[in-house]
């Protein structure tokens, strides 16, 4: 459960860094949700998951999206989006623990939303990269 009390304004940052946390702390907030056995095991998985989830996911939406561009450019694509959302993970870890434990001081529910259709929409393009690899035709 996150804090009640009131957060005060220097706690909550700068807003180009809440924006750039963004798809981390909601990341995290998406995963801790996840059902386990163990806090312990929590703990390992989240951390991990959470740093891949939003990278994994602009991957498959760019890949089902922008059909046309050939292997070279979308590798290119595919580092560059692994250094601008993972590089906060390493810098960040602390604040963005600390962010997702309070996550609707920080950032509002439609935010929230907002990121849970974008797993979603992951997840389906996912799916259908999936499908096509396995022997179907594309469309």
């Amino acid at each position: 459960m996150g804090r009640t009390e009131p957060i005060n304004p220097e706690e909550k940052g700068n807003i180009f860094l809440r924006i750039w946390l963004y798809p981390n702390v909601s990341s995290l907030k998406v995963v801790n949700a996840i059902p386990s056995l163990s806090d312990d095991h929590r703990q390992y998985a989240t951390k991990g998951l959470s740093m891949i989830l939003p990278i994994a996911l602009e991957v498959f939406i760019l890949y089902r999206g922008l059909h046309w561009i050939n292997d070279e450019n979308f590798q290119f694509i595919v580092i560059i989006l692994s250094v601008i959302q993972g590089l906060p993970e390493f810098i960040y870890s602390k604040k963005i623990d600390q962010m997702s434990s309070a996550y609707f001081t920080y950032y509002s529910k439609p935010a929230f939303w907002g990121f849970v259709i974008f797993v979603i929409a992951g997840l389906c393009c996912a799916g259908l990269i999936f499908n096509d690899q396995i022997g179907h035709l594309k469309n």
